[in-house]
């Protein structure tokens, strides 16, 4: 009997442990297909949304428990070549990568088309299957797929996986015709106007803070 107390708060101790040493990576993927450049209220979306993460990786500079990664679609391409394969890994997991998150969105133009899809099933290749660390998705979109209809498929297939702490979906604007589309994610939300992304991304930094 007193072995097994032993046992079990040597279990306990090392989970606790195991919590302490744990980070939450992350994963920050960025619609930059050229309708990212057409204008909101005051501005075009994607100077909206580059605001909005760029706050949200700075209250998160403090929490060193926190690793910010970044995938971006749409950006290599001219919309007219419709490359479905224009998505690409372009910051990895490290406590330095938000400043340089914000550098790289400073400067790549939105310009292609949008393999959301494609986007989202390669995101256990971004963490490197690490199964050790926690990891949140947060997609940013302002429309449908252009390539594959089949995005609620490898969503549920993500988040039934139990690696994903968190996967939320931010839509920029999305055409109401087109929000059908999305309802099957858990966290959805679709943003009509520009001062409501704000509090949007201010709630996801509640979720994903540590304390």
């Amino acid at each position: 009997m007193v072995v097994g107390m032993v046992i079990l708060v040597s279990l306990s101790t090392y989970s606790q442990q195991k919590l302490k040493m744990q980070k939450n990576r992350v994963l920050i993927i960025l619609d930059e297909s050229n309708s990212m450049n057409n204008q909101w209220q005051t501005k075009p979306k994607i100077s909206v949304v580059r605001d909005q993460v760029g706050a949200l990786i700075d209250k998160c500079s403090k929490y060193g428990e926190l690793e910010f990664g970044l995938r971006l679609f749409g950006h290599q391409f001219p919309n007219q070549v419709n490359n479905c394969n224009d998505t690409k890994f372009v910051v990895n997991f490290a406590l330095e990568s938000g400043a340089k998150i914000k550098s790289v969105l400073v400067k790549v133009k939105p310009k292609g088309t949008s393999p959301i899809e494609a986007s989202l099933a390669r995101v256990d290749q971004d963490y490197n299957f690490d199964t050790f660390n926690k990891r949140t998705v947060i997609l940013i979109v302002d429309g449908v797929d252009a390539c594959n209809a089949k995005i609620c498929d490898t969503y549920k297939e993500l988040a039934s996986s139990g690696k994903y702490e968190n996967i939320f979906l931010v839509g920029v604007n999305i055409d109401p015709e087109f929000v059908e589309n999305y309802k099957c994610f858990d966290s959805f939300t679709n943003v009509t106007n520009e001062a409501d992304l704000k509090p949007v991304f201010d709630s996801i930094f509640t979720k994903i803070k540590p304390y």
